[in-house]
């Protein structure tokens, strides 16, 4: 049997620290990075002061005469630039009228897990079916002779707007779940949530490991690295009904941008 969460470990924050701040325009831009630029010079003229409310879904979807879908899009931009939260039951907050020029990829939650999928998108290298032997039992947590698609791709920010590293990324998905093959990087946001749509399944859980890893000769090219330079792997699994384990993802970075940042608390 694949391992289950555990609860007790502690939280943790990735940190990318010297990336670009974006640029405030730029032309041809989807509709949903359009409104955020607006939204974003909004808060930086005080038209929305930094501790107020944006106004609500139904009267920005209105105001911009786009559907509630794509402004969803445009305050996850604002959220992944640092300027808004949002807080169940309050609204959008505006936390920021400053584009922070050390851009912090907080993993703490499930939206920001859906933040980082809906800023990137995958670039599908190779795909196939493996069956796990005993060492990628271990790894993966399973029984030896467990069948997985396994996809190898880059994941890649949406624009250089955007202040994300390249990431190699390799997926493993659990063979019942293996006909999303053909949807893997032609979809918008993380893959869990193709998994949902397309197969009725609930992920209830994710539990992430943080590991330092040597970057092979095929890995480091693809991040612009040096062979056998040092890197960062975060590990996610995933876990559905059931506390069933039905994905495994990796996403390796080059080790110079990052920190690992831990928040220790009384049980």
């Amino acid at each position: 049997m694949m391992t289950t969460p555990n609860s007790s470990q502690p939280k943790f924050r990735l940190e990318l620290e010297g990336a670009r701040a974006p640029a405030a325009q730029e032309k041809n831009v989807p509709l949903h990075r359009a409104v955020a630029n607006k939204l974003m010079a909004a808060i930086q003229d005080g038209t929305y002061p930094v501790g107020s409310l944006l106004p609500t879904e139904n009267k920005l979807a209105a105001k911009f005469k786009i559907s509630r879908h794509t402004l969803r899009e445009s305050v996850r931009q604002l959220q992944a630039l640092n300027l808004v939260t949002r807080r169940q039951g309050h609204g959008t907050i505006v936390k920021s009228d400053r584009v922070q020029r050390e851009f912090k990829l907080a993993i703490r939650t499930f939206s920001d897990v859906e933040n980082h999928g809906y800023f990137t998108h995958l670039v599908l290298l190779r795909s196939d079916i493996v069956t796990a032997d005993a060492r990628l039992a271990r790894e993966l947590g399973c029984e030896p002779g467990q069948k997985f698609l396994h996809a190898i791709s880059r994941r890649v920010p949406i624009d250089d707007t955007i202040p994300l590293p390249t990431a190699w990324n390799e997926t493993y998905i659990i063979e019942p779940y293996a006909g999303i093959r053909n949807q893997m990087g032609m979809q918008k946001g993380p893959i869990y949530n193709l998994i949902e749509r397309t197969f009725g399944e609930r992920i209830n859980a994710i539990e992430q490991d943080v590991s330092a890893v040597e970057l092979t000769s095929e890995v480091a090219r693809v991040l612009s690295a040096r062979p056998r330079s040092p890197g960062l792997r975060v590990k996610r699994t995933y876990f559905g009904r059931g506390n069933r384990p039905v994905m495994i993802g990796y996403n390796t970075y080059p080790a110079e941008p990052f920190r690992l940042n831990m928040r220790l608390e009384h049980d």
